[in-house]
């Protein structure tokens, strides 16, 4: 559900208000991990300053379809 992911949104946007009103910066936090709602195994990253990644590949992939089962 995609109101699964607007407790992270709120953090996420809480947090950058904090470093914004306070003129920190990437200082005080550079990102949260979160679980994803999507795969049980795996986690999402929100990352707050894009300096400390390096793209190194892009992929593009059309998606024809997804298809969700319980």
């Amino acid at each position: 559900s995609h109101l699964e992911y607007l407790p992270t949104q709120y953090i996420c946007d809480y947090i950058k208000s904090i470093q914004d009103e306070h003129n920190l910066g990437a200082q005080a936090y550079q990102g949260i991990m979160y679980k994803s709602t999507m795969i049980n195994t795996s986690y999402s990253l929100a990352i707050f300053d894009s300096s400390l990644f390096e793209c190194i590949r892009t992929e593009t992939i059309n998606i024809a379809s997804v298809n969700y089962e319980y």
